[in-house]
């Protein structure tokens, strides 16, 4: 889902796409399937979906950005066959491509990829980006930075949350910064709080891609659908860690009785969202509850607000970078698997503009103009 507010999104990458008409590049390419390998093809029509990532990559801008220092880089691998490919689709539009060299390439990066195995549709995004994000990292050979000492994450502990989450991403910045940041990036917090003494511990974490948890209680019928906003509430939730889970408390020196909460503190321009459909146990097994996902939907309510004027005043010293709120999205693109964990198959539906509208994808099949009850599916 895309943010539909104009706020600014930069996170302060100097990237300047051309100006393209939007329009054409909405592009119906079909994906020659390459031995099992509709995982990727499903994952390449959602991300050349995204506009702001396809002109980049269209337009060459990307180039001035390939850092072959990064340090967990390919050597700008990733980022030239992914260009590659996105070219390649976009001149062979309303035709069939075979991606066969991005394949090769990233089996070349990562061996999983390599044979005609199937393979999990969100690993390989995670690798995707990842791989684009530490070829694009202009910071990507810099040295670590060093831990917060026991005083200064005593200091961070104490201040209100949207400060302390804004320290921390500018910190962050320092060591990741690419387009991939800029356009998908966000971040949450997860507290530790121990309920005998009331310490707490905050850690933050950037993410590409949100990884939301199905709620229990719903029964597996097709006609019990559970909204989306239900998930990201279940992700979002108040947890007890009693027992086994109890936390180790730095005050207490012991194993106590304590809550986990994270909070979504930063909401990307571009928000991707997986699904745990797969739950361990005796057996792997599909979860395959009827998640009903709107076609617009804000997400303003899960950002933390301000507190206090001290702290309204201290944020005014930061970059905004894109924390505007109303975060409205609209989505533009589904990812689909069909089947259990040891076979299926993946298709996607993507929205190609008000010509083409939303576009169904199943490798070289392509259908234009399908209704929107489509799009929203089991």
């Amino acid at each position: 889902e895309k943010k539909s507010s104009n706020g600014d999104v930069s996170n302060g990458n100097t990237m300047k796409p051309n100006t393209i008409n939007i329009q054409e590049l909405h592009c119906a390419t079909g994906l020659c399937n390459i031995g099992n390998s509709c995982y990727m093809n499903s994952i390449i029509q959602c991300l050349l979906g995204t506009i702001p990532l396809l002109q980049i990559f269209l337009n060459g801008s990307y180039k001035q950005h390939v850092n072959i220092n990064s340090k967990l880089g390919t050597k700008g691998i990733m980022a030239k066959f992914f260009a590659e490919l996105a070219q390649s689709v976009f001149q062979k539009s309303n035709s069939i491509y075979e991606p066969r060299n991005f394949k090769i390439a990233v089996g070349s990066i990562n061996s999983m990829f390599k044979n005609d195995d199937q393979q999990d549709c969100s690993e390989f995004l995670n690798f995707v980006l990842d791989g684009l994000h530490e070829d694009l990292n202009e910071a990507g050979n810099r040295p670590r930075l060093k831990e917060l000492t026991e005083e200064e994450e005593s200091y961070r502990e104490k201040m209100p949350i949207r400060l302390a989450s804004t320290i921390e991403w500018e910190r962050y910045l320092k060591t990741d910064f690419s387009a991939i940041v800029s356009f998908f990036q966000g971040q949450y917090s997860s507290q530790l709080k121990c309920l005998e003494c009331g310490t707490t511990s905050t850690t933050y974490q950037a993410f590409s891609v949100l990884s939301l948890p199905i709620p229990e209680g719903f029964s597996n019928r097709p006609v019990d659908k559970i909204p989306l906003d239900k998930c990201l509430e279940e992700f979002t939730k108040l947890e007890i860690l009693d027992g086994e889970d109890r936390w180790n408390c730095s005050k207490c020196k012991k194993l106590r009785k304590s809550t986990k909460k994270i909070t979504i503190t930063r909401l990307p321009s571009n928000l991707i969202i997986h699904l745990k459909r797969f739950k361990t146990g005796m057996n792997l097994q599909k979860i395959t509850k009827f998640i009903d996902y709107p076609f617009e939907m804000d997400l303003t309510k899960y950002w933390p607000k301000v507190t206090t004027k001290d702290e309204a005043q201290q944020l005014l010293n930061f970059p905004i970078r894109g924390q505007t709120p109303p975060f409205s999205y609209s989505l533009y693109g589904v990812s689909n698997h069909s089947g259990t964990l040891g076979s299926g198959h993946y298709t996607s539906y993507v929205w190609k503009g008000s010509t083409k509208k939303w576009c169904y994808f199943d490798d070289t099949r392509v259908v234009k103009d399908v209704a929107k009850t489509y799009v929203v599916n089991s």
